[in-house]
């Protein structure tokens, strides 16, 4: 069971090797490597109805949580709307109905209003995936800023992989001017459903949310080296 717990965020930044070019005097080492592993779990998902203290009446919302090697993170943002009867958020992705004919013009479909956007980040938060990506737990508490209006709602999330697993390699090697370069990339994930809540918004407390998820883990390695 791999498992984190963190107060802050972490974020993962991998530095371009064109950068450290620049960056490294010539006297320095002319060798370099970095590797890092970790396991993450995102969900998206529609909650319909409104909820005590936030505005709207549909809310959408996405969240990523992860622990690697370099440190932990938990982030994400919920839009919430305020639709009338046949309204749909975002219009569908475009905001409008496709023509039936090339030379026709495409009729607005109805839209709703956006009544705010709440960001969302690891507050004193534990997050945990089984070894072979069957399960993945987030408990505790999140910060939520709402254009400057902060809350800690709790959140009690689970993300329970179905399917099988994903598997996805990528390589990269080159060598030009005296410098070599060796990229790999590997990723094993499953799809994932999605239970529990954050503060008053459940994901499947009502017949009508929607949700989804998977469930992933990573491993990547950098080599560079210079003459």
């Amino acid at each position: 069971m791999a498992s984190r717990k963190f107060i802050s965020a972490v974020a993962l930044t991998v530095v371009p090797v064109a950068s450290l070019a620049m960056t490294l005097p010539a006297e320095a080492a002319s060798r370099w490597m970095y590797k890092s592993s970790g396991e993450s779990a995102s969900a998206e998902w529609v909650e319909y109805g409104e909820l005590a203290g936030v505005g709207g009446n549909v809310h959408v919302g996405y969240l990523e949580a992860e622990t690697s090697s370099d440190g932990g993170e938990v982030w994400g943002k919920v839009i919430d709307y305020q639709c009338d009867e046949g309204e749909t958020p975002g219009g569908g992705g475009h905001g409008e109905h496709i023509a039936e004919y090339d030379d026709e013009e495409p009729e607005p479909e109805p839209e709703c209003d956006v009544m705010s956007y709440r960001w969302m980040e690891g507050g004193d938060v534990t997050f945990e995936v089984d070894k072979k990506l069957n399960t993945a737990r987030l408990t505790g508490t999140l910060w939520v800023d709402n254009h400057g209006s902060a809350a800690t709602p709790p959140v009690d999330m689970t993300w329970t992989g179905t399917g099988d697993l994903s598997e996805s390699i990528w390589y990269e090697k080159y060598s030009e001017g005296g410098s070599t370069y060796t990229y790999k990339y590997e990723s094993t994930s499953r799809e994932a459903l999605v239970n529990g809540r954050i503060g008053a918004m459940g994901f499947t407390d009502d017949a009508d949310d929607e949700s989804w998820g998977s469930i992933q883990r990573t491993k990547m390695f950098e080599r560079g080296s210079s003459r």
